[in-house]
């Protein structure tokens, strides 16, 4: 079983239902092939994905990162096992301006890319990275397979 909490502490949204987002979600952690993977040991898993304003995640990016920008997703991995086989896999935090943003710019449809950006922090919560360009390659790979069971294009080209 997957527990996904998605807050918002947003007053204008544009967000699609928490159902689609979750469904999303669920879909990247079935994908993945990691430790960590739901599937691996029939393991509960839950985590947290929290919208925030422009500003907020400036300051989360500069405080964790030392990038002094609004980034579109920060991972905060903390896969703490809870008693009973259940795992706590982390925090996702999004910024729904800068996502919008970004969309426009790629001439993207927004959802299509909120649903690559949900997905990207939940690869990198499952410990995938992209700093080597090998490792680049593996987490990409694996977004557009994910991203093309939605029916979503390659966001990479």
């Amino acid at each position: 079983m997957i527990k996904i909490n998605i807050l918002s502490s947003l007053k204008k949204r544009c967000l699609p239902t928490k159902a689609l987002m979750k469904s999303w979600i669920k879909l990247a952690l079935d994908s993945a092939e990691t430790d960590h993977a739901p599937n691996a040991d029939n393991k509960d898993i839950s985590l947290h994905v929290d919208f925030v304003d422009a500003d907020t995640i400036k300051a989360l990016n500069q405080q964790y990162r030392k990038k002094n920008y609004p980034t579109n997703v920060l991972s905060f991995e903390e896969a703490i096992p809870l008693p009973k086989g259940k795992i706590f896999l982390g925090n996702l935090v999004l910024c729904e301006e800068v996502i919008a943003k970004e969309a426009q710019e790629q001439d993207k449809k927004f959802q299509d890319h909120l649903a690559h950006i949900l997905i990207h922090g939940c690869l990198h919560l499952l410990k995938y990275d992209h700093i080597k360009a090998s490792d680049a390659m593996i987490m990409e790979a694996l977004e557009i397979k994910i991203l093309s069971k939605l029916g979503i294009k390659n966001p990479y080209e």
